[in-house]
């Protein structure tokens, strides 16, 4: 028989799929086969945020403190409170980033 005069019921009868059928389903990986998979690192984004928000707070602090020793007025217990939570990460400098081994 010659695929020319071939009929679209006569392709369907041998085993071609229908135009509109869907497609197999997947077959399921193993765990180990996701973990090679490549997965959404958002920890650059997160670095980024943090630091961002570091580098906003020390523009605050800096200029808060040129303000208060500019005109003499000295400093109160709120700007100590501010500098003492800067003392903190200032002897860790890399606390505030995100490692893989945290996650």
């Amino acid at each position: 028989m010659d695929a020319s005069r071939l009929m679209p019921y006569d392709l369907f009868a041998r085993g071609a799929p229908p135009p509109d059928a869907a497609p197999p389903p997947p077959v399921p990986l193993t765990p180990e086969q996701l973990a090679l998979l490549p997965h959404d690192d958002l920890r650059t984004h997160l670095n980024a945020s943090i630091w961002t928000m570091i580098g906003v707070s020390a523009t605050f602090l800096a200029l808060r403190l040129y303000c208060k020793l500019s005109r003499h007025t000295g400093l109160w217990w709120d700007d100590y409170i501010l500098i003492g939570s800067w003392v903190r990460p200032g002897l860790i400098p890399q606390q505030p980033t995100v490692d893989e081994r945290e996650i």
